[in-house]
């Protein structure tokens, strides 16, 4: 629900401002509630963990920036439905990068997006 009201939000606000300007504001707003709970337990972090910190948020800020970008050449709700790729992407990495095993109800739910999002860009 949260995620839609995101897309609805920077659709709107990328109409009247263009679309780096509410990025930059959204990610500004990410690190301003995410940077008191990293410093508050910055003892408990490891080093290489905080590279992994920079790292997911500069393929994350990517990915935003990509999205962004897109919503000046397609609409909104055809753009939100391939949102739906993230967990598939997470899935299919986990078992390559990490070694997981997916079990079957996630190899089902694999197929469910697959479809949900050809039926959505119908």
């Amino acid at each position: 629900f949260a995620s839609g009201i995101f897309f609805i939000f920077l659709d709107v606000a990328s109409n009247g401002l263009g679309w780096f300007l509410p990025i930059l504001i959204y990610k500004f707003i990410i690190l301003f509630f995410i940077f008191p709970v990293i410093i508050h337990r910055r003892k408990q972090f490891a080093i290489n963990t905080y590279s992994l910190f920079i790292g997911v948020g500069i393929f994350e800020g990517l990915a935003i920036l990509t999205y962004g970008r897109a919503l000046s050449y397609t609409f909104t709700s055809l753009l939100a439905s391939f949102g739906a790729f993230i967990p598939l992407t997470t899935a299919v990495l986990a078992g390559f990068i990490l070694k997981e095993r997916l079990q079957s109800s996630q190899y089902f739910g694999i197929v469910l997006i697959l479809v949900g999002i050809a039926v959505i860009s119908l």
